[in-house]
């Protein structure tokens, strides 16, 4: 590890949400010690209580395994045990907590950051270290890193407990005879279910730090995508699932989202796009960013980079002020097979009398069998007025064909007695609508 001379800032500009998150910036320092490190300080271990799923779950060290070298494995082992320690006491700054010194491998800068980085990728759950860090060296113990916490110990601690109850609640409303697609749906729906997207958080992240962790998504029920996307990934990886966060942006914003894998195939999913800030008012849950391809996601997001772009000397310069966003190598995801809109909607390829009839057996057979959504994918040759004009236009229209049938074929059933029609208002959907029926 080469010594520093001086204090060095280097700002790293972590994810934020689509609509609008603030940076935050992460810290990187010579450390202020005497020769045997930092002053004495009593440290005590966080422990989550035992949370119980359907599910043996994933492995979740997905960046662990994309490590280079037994240095950098090694230096993550270290921190991930020694991230659990956290003093009571206040650190070298106001409102800030000491964890225990980690001794690390001698490793160059940028390294510890992939590592820093693999760490918390891997691991959600540890949700209370801040963006700041420091290195420096004694003659006992050599190299080492310390982190900070904004809460203390005890605060920490109730934090983790918080959390546990909360993400077991949720594990109990996942059956254990799902397959992996139904249980992603599941998780997917349940998730959007439980919190709302944090627009005040997006807009002063040092007012609400909370929302950009999964303590803000799982207790306080407001989020921002970082607080999102682990959460995500951890309720995916406790029912078995193997799940990944990705950083880059979207719409030109910076951004957070998630990777799964469903029968040995990946796909892109991006819950927090699919939690709208204003909810409709007929709860409808939208499936825009459910199991896309790369191709299809990139339409509106941008992948960060490779950190095998991220070199010392981006670290060390003074002026410095990305990287924006880094990623461990990404799987390609050019499947569409588990798409919801694959596996869910009607394919209708014309607007003829054919059409009309199989998208009139189509509703009758979704309300047979209890369900109030139908989903709809057109061929994208037609014009969305013309879709329009027969699908819900008129008493002859498609859907008060359908629904005509339905009551006409099931005399002693509950009959719809109205329905709303929505279209995507993303552009790769602009051939996807959902009509929802209500009893």
């Amino acid at each position: 590890m080469k010594r520093f001379t001086a204090i060095i800032a280097v700002i790293i500009v972590l994810v934020m949400c689509s609509t609008g998150c603030s940076a935050i910036g992460d810290t990187f320092n010579k450390a202020g010690s005497n020769i045997f490190g930092a002053r004495s300080q009593k440290f005590k271990r966080v422990e989550y209580p035992d949370i119980y799923s359907n599910y043996i779950a994933a492995d979740s060290e997905d960046a662990y395994a994309l490590l280079e070298s037994d240095m950098q494995r090694k230096a993550y082992r270290a921190i991930y045990e020694g991230l659990f320690c956290i003093t009571s006491e206040e650190g070298f700054e106001k409102g800030t907590y000491k964890i225990k010194n980690i001794i690390i491998p001698d490793i160059s800068a940028s390294e510890i950051y992939k590592v820093k980085e693999a760490v918390l990728c891997d691991h959600p759950e540890i949700f209370w270290v801040n963006s700041q860090y420091s290195l420096d060296y004694n003659f006992r113990d050599g190299d080492y890193i310390i982190f900070y916490s904004n809460d203390d110990y005890d605060t920490v601690s109730a934090k983790a407990q918080a959390i546990a109850a909360e993400l077991s609640i949720l594990l109990g409303k996942v059956p254990a005879d799902l397959d992996q697609y139904g249980r992603e749906r599941l998780v997917h729906d349940l998730l959007v279910s439980t919190a709302e997207y944090d627009t005040a958080a997006a807009a002063d992240n040092k007012k609400y730090p909370d929302a950009y962790c999964i303590y803000g998504f799982f207790v306080n029920k407001k989020a921002v995508c970082s607080g999102y996307a682990p959460a995500v990934k951890l309720m995916l990886n406790r029912v078995g699932l193997t799940c990944r966060t990705v950083n880059g942006t979207c719409g030109g914003t910076g951004h957070m989202w998630n990777i799964v894998q469903i029968d040995d195939k990946w796909y892109q999913l991006d819950v927090t796009q699919d939690d709208p800030v204003v909810k409709n008012s007929s709860g409808l849950i939208y499936y825009d960013y459910f199991n896309l391809t790369d191709k299809q996601i990139k339409t509106d997001h941008k992948f960060g980079a490779d950190f095998s772009e991220l070199t010392d000397e981006m670290i060390y310069a003074e002026n410095y002020t990305g990287p924006e966003f880094f990623n461990f190598t990404l799987p390609k995801c050019n499947s569409n097979i588990a798409n919801f809109y694959e596996i869910n909607a009607i394919k209708i390829k014309s607007l003829d009398y054919s059409a009309l009839k199989d998208f009139s057996a189509w509703v009758s057979s979704v309300l047979e069998g209890g369900e109030s959504v139908v989903y709809i994918m057109f061929d994208p040759s037609i014009e969305p007025a013309d879709i329009r004009s027969w699908l819900c236009d008129g008493e002859l229209c498609a859907i008060n064909r359908a629904v005509t049938r339905f009551i006409n074929t099931h005399p002693g059933a509950d009959h719809p007695s109205s329905y709303d029609v929505y279209f995507s208002s993303v552009k790769m959907w602009n051939n996807v609508y959902t009509v929802s029926f209500y009893f």
